[in-house]
């Protein structure tokens, strides 16, 4: 008897480990179905987050680089220096006196946050071009490198879309749009810089002549100068396809400090205005016409639906 209810005993215990296997099977296929569905429910969420702000998933996808030209007119002091004239010229001579621009040209990286926000650092190689004591004609270059935060004035990228069932994706982004930025920026220059040789005939100029017109900046003993100026721009963005921008802007800088044109030397090398006796309080001003052409990263995303 006592066999006969061991083998009952363990029939029963095979039947409840059956049992209990099952419910196990059904509890784990409910679990799968759950989290697929919770899967689901998060990927359109990621959806309608991400379409509220800029258009893609990707961080890659948020940053943008170009390169822009463009004509700077720098307002320097008229009296850099106790004594000392200076005005700033064009290359071209009937303007020299009353339009001073000369060329311009650099790159940009720009982070975008959204459709509204944006930062941008900023590099622009400058041409300065004076005359000191209405004879003596002077050529510097400057760097101006300036970071700003920049407002979208409409929502601005590639047009949402919107499938069915999502109500998330309503926003219909401008491909173009007007902007303002402001920020803080440095400009980079010689201390010093030597008359130019070779008279206003192209005919007389040297070699050494066109090495002095497009300077190039020379940090060596302590030759580089810096000013601090605030910069602020602004202009229109175009989103011509997906990865491809026209930008065109109008950048104003107030500065502080020391002119970054310089001071000056004759061709042997003696200094005719010291860096050191600019004025170190003094403001000048320049102003920056530039268009330009912006690459944005990341892959083309797949249409979800039409317009």
């Amino acid at each position: 008897m006592r066999a006969k209810c061991d083998l009952q005993t363990n029939e029963f215990k095979c039947c409840d480990m059956k049992k209990v296997l099952s419910v196990l099977m059904v509890l784990v296929l409910t679990t799968m179905c759950a989290l697929a569905k919770d899967e689901s429910k998060s990927t359109v969420q990621r959806i309608r987050v991400n379409h509220k702000g800029i258009t893609s998933a990707s961080s890659w996808e948020k940053l943008e680089l170009g390169i822009q030209v463009g004509v700077g007119f720098h307002f320097g002091n008229g009296n850099p220096a106790d004594g000392v004239e200076r005005s700033y010229q064009n290359a071209l001579p009937s303007l020299a006196d009353n339009f001073p621009t000369m060329e311009t040209f650099g790159a940009i990286a720009r982070y975008s946050f959204d459709y509204r926000w944006a930062v941008q650092l900023q590099g622009m190689r400058q041409r300065l071009y004076f005359k000191e004591m209405s004879s003596s004609y002077f050529y510097n270059a400057m760097w101006d490198i300036d970071v700003m935060a920049e407002y979208n004035i409409l929502p601005y990228g590639l047009r949402a879309h919107r499938p069915g069932g999502v109500k998330g994706l309503r926003i219909r982004p401008y491909s173009i749009t007007p902007y303002v930025a402001i920020g803080v920026g440095v400009a980079l220059s010689n201390k010093h810089v030597t008359v130019r040789t070779g008279g206003e005939n192209i005919k007389n100029w040297t070699p050494e002549s066109l090495r002095q017109m497009y300077t190039m900046i020379d940090p060596a003993n302590g030759n580089l100068a810096a000013s601090f100026y605030l910069p602020m721009a602004v202009g229109f963005k175009w989103r011509m396809a997906y990865n491809w921008q026209l930008k065109a802007s109008c950048q104003y800088h107030l500065g502080v400090g020391r002119d970054p044109s310089g001071g000056t030397k004759n061709a042997d090398g003696t200094i005719m205005t010291n860096y050191a006796d600019l004025h170190n309080k003094a403001v000048w001003n320049n102003l920056v016409l530039s268009v330009g052409v912006v690459y944005s990263f990341g892959e083309h995303k797949r249409k979800l639906a039409g317009y």
